[in-house]
């Protein structure tokens, strides 16, 4: 389902340009039907990914008594690639992960993830009195505004709920125009970007960036305004949730 909402303020005044832009807020996750109505971002795995026969836990459920953070990689940070990678993985009796697989996230840091998680122990799931083995969801968050300490944060628990069923998409209160660059203005150059985010419990927007760009200078003005809007954040069960959502910033020029 998409929704499309013309941003507050306008542009038409400018005698060399006018900027019109289209939010389509869409659901970019697939749902993880054996996780509820938790989802990661796009192109997502669900958790029968793995086909272990491990009991599937919740997520959060699972505590971690040893979980170290993976190094950004330079390479990333180069690419401007941040955001959740969402991993399934599974856990033995022991406590250890013996498998894990990406649901989602950019194949440089899901590589990564995976490595660290890899790593991670957590207290073992005791059922009828015997550890047994589960699987779950973690998710690993890689943060660009945070470049002077390239250490990310890492959670079983906030991963992006799925927009649909009891997920009330998140509603634009704010917006902010986008500028049209000086070098699309001279080219005479237009077009869509499509900027990637999450919108967190607050309505505040996190890990910005482009999913598909124009170029021109036309992709890093989207991303300034988007980091500008507010949002009333998603809800499920009228409680704020965090949600991935994309976001049409589309650029019209218009001569004299």
């Amino acid at each position: 389902m998409t929704h499309r909402i013309r941003p507050l303020g306008n542009d038409c005044r400018r005698k060399v340009a006018s900027i019109v832009i289209l939010l389509a807020i869409t659901l970019i996750a697939r749902g993880l039907h054996a996780a509820g109505h938790y989802a990661a971002m796009q192109q997502v795995a669900t958790i029968d990914a793995i086909s272990s026969p491990a009991l599937t836990v919740g997520i959060g459920t699972m505590h971690t008594i040893y979980q170290p953070n993976p190094v950004y990689s330079l390479n990333a940070i180069a690419g401007r690639l941040q955001g959740p990678v969402v991993l399934v993985i599974v856990i033995s009796p022991q406590g250890d992960v013996s498998e894990v697989v990406s649901a989602d996230g950019p194949p440089l840091l899901a590589a990564s993830a995976r490595e660290v998680v890899q790593q991670w122990k957590f207290r073992p799931h005791v059922q009828n009195r015997q550890p047994i083995a589960v699987k779950t969801l973690v998710a690993v968050y890689y943060d660009l505004d945070h470049a002077d300490h390239p250490i990310t944060s890492s959670s079983t628990e906030l991963i992006p709920r799925r927009i649909g069923g009891g997920v009330l998409p998140p509603r634009i209160s704010h917006a902010v125009d986008a500028k049209f660059s000086p070098q699309a203005r001279k080219e005479q150059i237009g077009g869509t970007v499509i900027v990637k985010l999450m919108v967190d419990e607050r309505g505040k927007p996190l890990y910005v960036g482009v999913l598909r760009g124009v170029g021109m200078g036309l992709d890093e003005n989207a991303v300034d305004a988007v980091k500008q809007y507010k949002f009333e954040p998603a809800t499920e069960n009228g409680k704020p949730v965090r949600v991935s959502i994309n976001v049409e910033v589309k650029f019209v020029y218009k001569k004299d």
